[in-house]
């Protein structure tokens, strides 16, 4: 792996608006039909490798086509698996003249930070949630083809059923941080350890078996805190990665 070009990373903002609480701030926001910007998604705009993952069925909407696996009878409100995550504030009303329809405007998926619930929302309604209790955080979030979920959670990263499965999790081992994760195949996930050292990551979820495992710069072993090293590390269409290093001020693509 060696380093092509280092760029800025500009963060494309949507178009929608949404009232969260103070110190609640939604990460990632997955539009289920029709995207925007990296932060939203559809098949028609993921290409190469990670379209194989997302964008199998022949559906131009197949994100769409899973949702009633939600809301099927299988569906249970609260799984094994689950812990209930608590809540810190009020509601807050949003204010008048916003524009669009609010959370109808879209089907949505979407995570916050400090509040550890995934949240499926269509036509306006919540229509599916998971809660992972207490703790520290969600950062990525993506829904697949068959309608799995894959997501970070500082601690791990796992991926789940719409019955709320766990068919593949990884811990983050002792003194690392998980916060940036992406399907890239059908069964291949990349993902970054936050660590002394930091590892760049791709493991095939169905064998386990580990295909890529490189070790990424850092600023120096004095500097203990693994927590703001790495997020949004993400898989081009060109089949390089692009890995945005916060502690360091930079974001470089390697080959």
């Amino acid at each position: 792996m060696s380093a092509r070009a280092a760029m800025s990373m500009v963060e494309t903002k949507p178009g929608g608006y949404f009232i969260v609480p103070y110190k609640t701030l939604f990460k990632f926001v997955a539009y289920l039909a029709i995207s925007v910007s990296c932060v939203f998604f559809s098949p028609d705009e993921v290409s190469g490798q990670q379209a194989a993952r997302i964008a199998e069925p022949a559906s131009g909407t197949p994100l769409m086509d899973v949702l009633p696996l939600f809301t099927a009878p299988n569906v249970p409100q609260m799984a094994p698996a689950e812990a209930e995550a608590p809540r810190h504030w009020k509601e807050i009303p949003a204010p008048d003249g916003l524009p669009g329809k609010g959370i109808a405007q879209h089907p949505m998926l979407y995570i916050g930070e400090g509040y550890n619930k995934i949240i499926l929302v269509d036509k306006g309604k919540v229509i599916w949630t998971y809660s992972t209790g207490s703790g520290n955080e969600y950062d990525d979030v993506w829904m697949l083809s068959d309608g799995n979920i894959l997501f970070t959670r500082m601690q791990y990263i796992a991926e789940i059923t719409p019955d709320k499965k766990v068919v593949w999790r990884y811990d983050a081992p002792k003194g690392t941080e998980i916060h940036a994760c992406q399907p890239i195949d059908k069964d291949r996930v990349l993902f970054m350890i936050n660590g002394i050292p930091p590892k760049l990551m791709v493991i095939n979820t169905r064998s386990s078996r580990i295909e890529v495992e490189q070790v990424m710069p850092f600023p120096s072993p004095s500097m203990r805190r693994v927590h703001g090293q790495f997020r949004r590390v993400r898989y081009t269409a060109q089949g390089t990665y692009l890995v945005p290093f916060l502690s360091m001020d930079k974001v470089v693509e390697y080959d």
